[in-house]
Order: structure tokens, then sequence, then C-alpha cells
């Protein structure tokens, strides 16, 4: 599994490549980041981050509250469809200075198959993952990740990640893209990338057109999200 902060600069990515097929609207709302350039994280040109009137006045966040959030795991396919049993997932939580705060595991409580949503990306995979709240260790100051359902894709790559890739020291590896719907009111976000043991090790490649080999894919968050407010 990457890991991205800690050990590599990324640069930041425009929003128009990483939103997938968004609309305008989409641009002004929408956020993401790229974890080792939080003075520039936000993508929208309409956003809170980007309006001095409110940054000359806002309290800077602390250190210990999330301001950004990943989602990486294993999504083990077999026949088109992910299986529950053996795929995991979990979500990590970043303050403003993109720095891991906790991660919490979701416990997977069922697979559902959304309606593939209208987007730009050729996807060759799309899952729903129903979760039940994601909880810190013991001990560990980070609020929990409330219990509820995310859309996941895995499709062709795009080189639109190909600056965070070149950063971390990935460029021209044999991956395939990660997309990430967090509700059904967002946009599609390509956030990372999903490979399996084989694509790792050169012993696979990938496919330009569905259906998606079976396999446990390890999906990985290249670009972080805004993140919700949190219980």
């Amino acid at each position: 599994m990457l890991s991205l902060p800690n050990t590599h600069a990324l640069a930041t990515l425009a929003c128009s490549l990483v939103l997938v097929g968004c609309s305008a609207e989409a641009l002004l709302d929408a956020e993401a980041q790229a974890p080792s350039a939080p003075e520039d994280s936000t993508l929208g040109s309409g956003s809170p981050a980007l309006d001095t009137t409110t940054v000359d006045s806002a309290l800077p966040p602390s250190e210990s509250t999330p301001s950004f959030w990943s989602v990486s795991g294993t999504l083990d396919v077999s026949k088109g469809q992910v299986q529950l049993d053996t795929s995991t997932l979990e979500v990590g939580l970043w303050n403003d200075s993109a720095e891991l705060l906790c991660s919490l595991p979701l416990p997977l409580l069922g697979v559902g198959q959304p309606i593939l949503p209208k987007t730009e990306a050729l996807l060759f995979q799309w899952t729903g993952l129903d979760h039940d709240a994601g909880l810190p260790d013991k001990g560990i100051d980070c609020p929990m990740w409330p219990a509820g359902s995310l859309e996941l894709g895995i499709g062709l790559y795009d080189a639109a990640l190909d600056p965070a890739m070149d950063a971390a020291g990935q460029l021209g590896a044999d991956v395939y893209g990660f997309y990430v719907r967090p509700t059904t009111a967002d946009p599609v976000y390509l956030v990372g990338i999903a490979r399996t043991a084989g694509l790792k090790e050169g012993t696979d490649s990938t496919v330009e057109a569905p259906p998606l080999p079976d396999g446990a894919y390890e999906v990985d968050t290249l670009v972080l999200l805004s993140a919700p407010p949190l219980p």
C-alpha cells in the first residue's frame, strides 16, 4: 500500500482532472487535495478556501481536527461481483497539514449494485458497499466514521494521476484507476489506483475494456477528499 504523505511529495491535481464528468456546479462545490500541498488544497474556484473574506477571519483548524479523508483496502472481485467476506475497507482521516490522524476499519455489511453513474470514466466495476461505523482504537483522539454506504469503482487509468504517480515513484506502473462517489449527490471522483498482486509483480497486465478480470484488487487513494462533518 502506498504511504504517500509521509514519504512522497505529491503535485496538486486540477479539478477538471480528478473529477470525472463533473458539472460546472460540482466544480465549484467539490474539493480534492494532494497531501503534500494543503495550502493549495481547494480545487474548486468557488470553495471557501479560496474566498479571502472567509479565510482571513477563520480560525486555523486544530492539528487533531480531520480536514481530509481517504479510503483504501481490498476489493475481491469474482465474476463481476465484489465478495463481501474477503473484501476490506478503511477510512483514513487527515489534518489540515495532510498528516494522518487515524485509520478507521469499516465493518462491511452488504454489497449492492447501484446504478452506474453518468460519467466520462470507463468503469469496469462499480459497486456499493454498506458498512457499519468505523471506530478509532482505544485511546486514539479521533472521531468515528458514521455507518453508511460508499460507491466505489475500478476502471481505466487516467493520465490525470500522472503527477501523483510520478511523485510516488510509480509513474508507468500498470494499474487501474480507483473511483469513489461518497454519496449519490456527489460526482464521481478519480482518487487513486487499483491493482492486484500480479500487476504489482508484473505477471499480469491490465485490460482496456470490461469485464474486469477476477482478483483481489488493492485500492489506494492518491488524492485526498475534503472531510464531511463528523460526530
